[in-house]
This record gives structure tokens, C-alpha cells and sequence, in this order.
């Protein structure tokens, strides 16, 4: 079904952005002083899953059902991929450059490239999350902020296909909002890395 409900892009969003990006570089500069400055993720989250969301309606409103999900994964893959493989090609050639490394933090550099490329970095800093430390040098890996991207990216994976069965079904998703409403409230130390802990953003 469609119809000639298109919604139109806010550019106060840009300011939004702006603001979460600036919180997070203070955040990283002094923890301590700037301990707020990790809500900037949270931020940019919710506007991503927003702009996402309204995104996906204007296609559906506009072109129904065909081509939803291809057309939506086409356009992700072509807006993240070039400017993702660039940063992570420069990234470990400075890192390897400049930073002193022992053999155990080149295999750790190496896995987490490999899981930055394929959005589950995530997932693999996760299931590690005892063996590095964010701020520290000796411990860390160039690829570390590539968890949020991670999150971003599973978001994107299964999101269409949650809201195009809600569009051409009308299902009833009042259990899996009281589910994102629990996710609100679970213990964030233990699955802040993961896309379960930012699904209510959307």
C-alpha cells in the first residue's frame, strides 16, 4: 500500500549529532571531569534509529513492499563500506607504525579488524571484555570504537524485517515493546557493547 506520507529530514538532527560526537571527544579526553560525556552515544543512537525508522516509512510510503529490504541493505552497504574500509586501511597501518606491540596484541589487533569489517566487533570485544582496557595503549586496540558501528549495523540487519512485518501484517508488537522496556532496565555494565541494550532507541 502506498500513499504520499513522506516525512521530510529535520536538520536540528545535525545539531543533535554534533552535540553527542563533541561529548564523547570530552569523554575520552578526561573520564573523570567529563564522566557525562558517554550519553553522547546514547544520543546518537537514538537519532540513528530515528532517521533510520523514517528512512524505511518514506520507502515503504512511496514503493510499498518491493524492493524494501534489498533496496535499504544496498543503501547502508554503499553509505558505510568506502569510508569504513579506508579508516580501518589507515588505522592499522599508523597504529603498527607508531605503537609497540608484542605478539599477543598483534593477533588481538588482527581478530578485531577482521570483526570491525563484518559489524560484530562488538560482539568480539564482549566476549573479551576482561582482556583490554579502553584508555589504556597497552591493552587496547585501534579498532575499539568500532563497537558502536558493530551495534549500528545488527540494528540494521534486523530492524527492516521487524518493521515490514509490523507494516504489511498490523501485528500487534506490544510484547516486544514491553521486551525493548525491560532492556531499558537491565544491568548496562554487563551489555552496553551489545545491540540488545539500545534496542528501546528506536
Amino acid at each position: 500500500m502506498k500513499n504520499n506520507n513522506i516525512f521530510s529530514y529535520q536538520k536540528e538532527f545535525d545539531i543533535l549529532r554534533a552535540i553527542s560526537v563533541i561529548l564523547v571527544i570530552f569523554f575520552h579526553l578526561n573520564e573523570d571531569i567529563f564522566f557525562f560525556g558517554f550519553v553522547g552515544v546514547d544520543i546518537f543512537f537514538l537519532i540513528s534509529g530515528y532517521v533510520i525508522t523514517q528512512s524505511l516509512f518514506n520507502y515503504y510510503n512511496k514503493y510499498g513492499s518491493e524492493g524494501f529490504i534489498l533496496n535499504f541493505f544496498f543503501r547502508r552497504i554503499k553509505r558505510i563500506y568506502p569510508a569504513l574500509i579506508i579508516v580501518l586501511l589507515f588505522s592499522i597501518i599508523i597504529y603498527f607504525l607508531i605503537i609497540p606491540y608484542g605478539d599477543h596484541q598483534f593477533l588481538w589487533t588482527i581478530k578485531s579488524l577482521f570483526f570491525s569489517i563484518f559489524g560484530l566487533s562488538n560482539i568480539y570485544f564482549f566476549e573479551n571484555i576482561d582482556s583490554f582496557n579502553y584508555f589504556d595503549l597497552k591493552t587496547t586496540t585501534p579498532f575499539l570504537h568500532t563497537w558502536s558501528l558493530g551495534v549500528e549495523e545488527q540494528f540494521y540487519i534486523l530492524f527492516p524485517f521487524l518493521l515490514i512485518l509490523f507494516l504489511t501484517t498490523r501485528l500487534n508488537l506490544i510484547y516486544l515493546q514491553l521486551l525493548f522496556l525491560f532492556l531499558m532496565f537491565y544491568p548496562g555494565e554487563i551489555v552496553y557493547l551489545m545491540l540488545f541494550q539500545y534496542v528501546y532507541h528506536i
